[in-house]
């Protein structure tokens, strides 16, 4: 399987660089070039992640085995525009007795073969069947929706383990120098050079560190078992960030494709479309039905068995209904459809704005932690500094024990704070990502085997299907306007995936103030 490109972001701007620098060795304190990218270069990479996950998650699996239970209402709701055959046989024994004369017996029998054909339905069944389809179109976009957040969970934990496993490193490392640091401390107190004090300061720094070096090494047990059970398997040693594809460029662009693409947007408006259906189906109910049918059978008695006593008959029959008087239960029913349509309508304009929040939202967390990183990088490379002139100046005597810890803290705080603005940075471009409907494996993953939800559906419209369905289904459609529209299902399979592709880094630019009226007015997106 081909992975995720490795190594840098697509971003080469300072606010979106993922490096932590340069080697640093100051007196015993180590600063380890890209902590990030420390790991060897065969670990696991975000690709492997994601293909176990896309192909073991239960949630995944689940959500597919409802898909194909959607399926099978499209076969149903086919199922009443072609010819039903029933086979029925009966026998019976009677004994009849007039007041003291022997009883008299018989056994008859009958059998009988059923077919019947359903002409028009008043476009009933044609109708429930561009339901079912707009219904399965519908529920494709929930699975859509199921792998998006499957695959978000993953890049999340991923995410979290790189970044703690790190800031577990920068803890095991910060320990290393405070204990020298005592060391030392005590060693120059015996040549008088410091006090008791200094050295208490030094051991209460060093016992702090202990403290918050167990706290992490608990928070990476926490994320692996978060990766565990999200991928199915505990995570080895992890590539760094890979550069993910498709990213905008503009958060109009954002917004533009979300309204094409976004599983949400198009799971509420196909829903809308097979309401609709219903409606159509609800006032159709008051339109006439013609069936025709014919039954063959044979009656006659079975002891003493005799041929010739056997009937034989075979009907034929066409039956037309109309309704007439319902007692009020068909407006009824096109009323509730017609509430149910409307309620749908709205749902639209729901799911609409919340997708627009939830860009809106990812983008700004973006811009802000690719300004973190930038202002992180530039702390720890000012707290370095700090920290390597303290060390010189205490061994000259001009600065305190206190001052060198507190310079070391402020060095260690600032590269859990560039670990923290690399990881929130990272989860916001997938966050992005699965909003405009692109976090999914055939985005992202070359050559992996992507689950193709059309081929079920495929394979169970084909079983018992009579050959002339379609023409039944055009009659029915006779007198029902838009009965035959399509709905136009999502991509279920990508045939040119975008992975490994770097994406053009999204511009530094103004958080997002006013948002648009509609997905795709560009024009109304505020950015300075």
């Amino acid at each position: 399987m081909k992975r995720l490109t490795d190594g840098h972001s697509a971003s080469t701007s300072p606010s979106n660089s993922r490096s932590l620098g340069g080697v640093v060795r100051t007196g015993r304190l180590i600063i380890v070039a890209g902590l990030l990218a420390a790991f060897p270069a065969t670990a696991e990479s975000l690709a492997d992640a994601i293909a176990a996950a896309y192909q073991s998650n239960p949630t995944l699996q689940s959500q597919r085995a409802l898909l194909m239970s959607a399926d099978e209402g499209y076969v149903q709701a086919r199922a009443a525009l072609g010819p039903t055959v029933s086979l029925e046989g009966t026998a019976t024994h009677t004994q009849t007795r007039f007041g003291y004369l022997s009883p008299t017996e018989a056994n008859n029998g009958n059998v009988q073969l059923t077919l019947s054909q359903s002409l028009y339905s008043g476009g009933r069944a044609a109708l429930n069947v561009s339901a079912a389809e707009a219904h399965i179109a519908a529920a494709r976009e929930v699975l859509r929706i199921a792998e998006g957040n499957v695959i978000l969970a993953v890049v999340q934990a991923y995410a979290d383990v790189i970044r703690d496993a790190a800031a577990l490193g920068v803890r095991e490392q910060n320990v290393q120098v405070l204990t020298d640091e005592v060391k030392e401390s005590h060693a120059r107190e015996h040549a008088g050079e410091i006090t008791r004090t200094d050295v208490a300061q030094a051991e209460t720094q060093l016992a702090g560190e202990r403290a918050l070096l167990s706290t992490s090494r608990g928070q990476l047990q926490v994320s692996r078992a978060a990766y565990a059970t999200v991928v199915g398997q505990n995570p080895g040693a992890l590539d760094p960030y890979p550069p993910l594809p498709g990213l905008p460029h503009t958060i109009d662009d954002a917004f533009s494709r979300a309204d094409r693409d976004s599983p949400e947007l198009l799971q509420a408006r196909f829903t809308e479309i097979e309401s609709e259906d219903r409606v159509r189906v609800a006032r159709a109910v008051n339109r006439p039905t013609i069936l025709v049918g014919v039954v063959a059978g044979y009656s006659g008695p079975i002891t003493p068995f005799s041929e010739q006593a056997i009937q034989r008959a075979v009907t034929g029959q066409v039956t037309v209904t109309q309704p007439l008087f319902t007692n009020g239960l068909n407006g009824s029913l096109i009323r509730q459809a017609l509430d149910q349509n409307t309620s749908d309508k709205i749902a639209i304009e729901t799911s609409r704005r919340s997708v627009v929040q939830t860009i809106a939202n990812a983008w700004n967390q973006m811009l802000v932690s690719g300004d973190n990183v930038a202002f992180q990088r530039e702390n720890v490379r000012a707290a370095q500094v700090a920290f390597t002139g303290m060390r010189i100046e205490q061994r000259a005597g001009q600065r305190a024990t206190l001052d060198v810890l507190i310079t070391e803290q402020n060095l260690v705080n600032a590269q859990l704070l560039l670990l923290a603005a690399q990881h929130d940075q990272y989860v916001a471009e997938a966050a992005l990502l699965r909003s405009i409907g692109r976090l999914e494996g055939a985005y992202l993953i070359a050559n992996l085997p992507i689950y193709d939800p059309a081929a079920h559906l495929r394979r169970v419209s084909r079983r018992g299907v009579a050959p002339w369905t379609p023409i039944t289904r055009a009659i029915d459609s006779l007198g029902a306007p838009g009965v035959g529209r399509r709905p136009a299902v999502g991509p279920s399979v990508i045939a040119a995936p975008a992975a490994l592709a770097p994406a053009s880094p999204p511009p530094a630019g103004a958080l997002i103030e006013t948002l648009p009226t509609s997905p795709s007015s560009a024009a109304s997106a505020s950015r300075r």
